[in-house]
């Protein structure tokens, strides 16, 4: 497949497979990070949203399994990062989960409704997902070869879950479904 840069955008699949980029620092002019962008790119292990980002494209991070954490330039109407993991800026929408991240607990904020695709993929630590009761969508993918996954909290609420969304997640043991009336 052929692909065109354009200015300020970290175009589709541009630093696919670059196995030992370690560190990035992208310009604060970037507007939109592309589709896979930083697909495989092992070694990354923190990456910094510019605020002049404004859109992120279909599973950016896929299979950056040493990125430990998420950091968004202050100024950033679009975005936010929250004890290093990516949301959009409402709250509304878990973007991307730092596959390396250290904790092994992901309780989710009270406002998120929607699990982007590939947003867990491959979450090294990840041995519990409580999610909001708001949570409506779990996207294609969401926990993809979340190996250590054992239990998932999900709302009644859900409405849509991707294929594959628990795809490779051997260790998953307990779903239980979370109404109202449960307690958190």
């Amino acid at each position: 497949k052929d692909y065109m840069t354009e200015n300020d955008v970290v175009g589709r699949e541009m630093f696919k497979w670059c196995l030992f980029l370690k560190d990035i620092k992208l310009p604060n002019t970037i507007t939109a990070i592309g589709d896979n962008a930083f697909f495989e790119s092992e070694r990354i292990s923190a990456l910094e949203i510019p605020a002049s980002v404004k859109t992120i494209g279909y599973a950016s991070f896929y299979g950056c399994v040493g990125l430990e954490s998420f950091m968004v330039a202050e100024g950033n109407t679009a975005f936010k990062a929250l004890d290093g993991v990516l949301y959009n800026y409402a709250g509304t929408e878990l973007v991307a989960y730092p596959s390396a991240m250290a904790s092994n607990v992901y309780v989710a904020i009270e406002t998120l409704n929607r699990v982007h695709p590939y947003a867990f993929s491959e979450a090294r630590f990840l041995t519990e997902f409580s999610g909001s009761l708001r949570l409506s969508n779990i996207g294609y993918g969401a926990f993809y070869n979340a190996q250590n996954l054992e239990k998932v909290n999900l709302s009644n609420r859900l409405n849509f879950v991707g294929e594959y969304a628990f795809a490779g997640c051997s260790a998953l043991k307990t779903a239980t479904i979370l109404t109202t009336e449960s307690p958190y």
